[in-house]
């Protein structure tokens, strides 16, 4: 829904992580809403959203490392780095206390650059969307038509980040 909302032809990466972001907090406000702020189901997702935190700073971690790691000249160098990272990351997230099933199995996954891109292009702003949602005073409404209002000519995630949200409507 949110792609029909917001949706910038040239900014795949903006348009996957609004959705999924959107997403996420809407379903939690659902649940807190049809099941109550003490409902399990509630305290369950919440828990996963907790896990799936846990897992991106993991994997943000990496990814930093992995372009640091990238700046050698040796082609030789960048692949053992690249090799001796990905078997550090799967020793960090099977160390990762996480509270549900759901990504202790990443422990497990067979890392390559381009699963690292298909995290980064659906959760890899989730911070400053977080942060712009907040500056929203987590008016979510407010929040989509901000982001729908960006021009589509330029970084949605970085005019996220650096810019100010619209007023409050008086309607809200």
């Amino acid at each position: 829904l949110t792609h029909r909302t917001v949706f910038f032809k040239h900014d795949l990466r903006f348009n996957e992580n609004l959705a999924t972001f959107v997403g996420e907090e809407a379903a939690r406000r659902y649940l807190a809403a049809h099941y109550g702020a003490e409902a399990p189901e509630l305290a369950e997702y919440e828990a996963i959203l907790r896990d799936q935190l846990r897992f991106r700073e993991v994997v943000g971690e990496l990814r930093t490392a992995l372009e640091r790691a990238f700046e050698a000249p040796e082609r030789s160098d960048r692949l053992a780095a690249r090799e001796r990272l990905f078997a550090a990351v799967s020793a960090q997230l099977a160390a990762t206390p996480f509270e549900t099933e759901r990504y202790r199995g990443w422990a497990g996954a067979e890392w390559s650059i381009p699963l690292l891109m298909h995290l980064d292009l659906y959760v890899g702003a989730n911070d400053v969307l977080a942060d712009a949602l907040a500056r929203c005073d987590g008016d979510l409404p407010r929040f989509i038509e901000w982001a729908g209002s960006l021009s589509s000519s330029k970084d949605g995630v970085s005019q996220l980040r650096d810019g100010d949200p619209p007023p409050p409507s008086p309607e809200r």
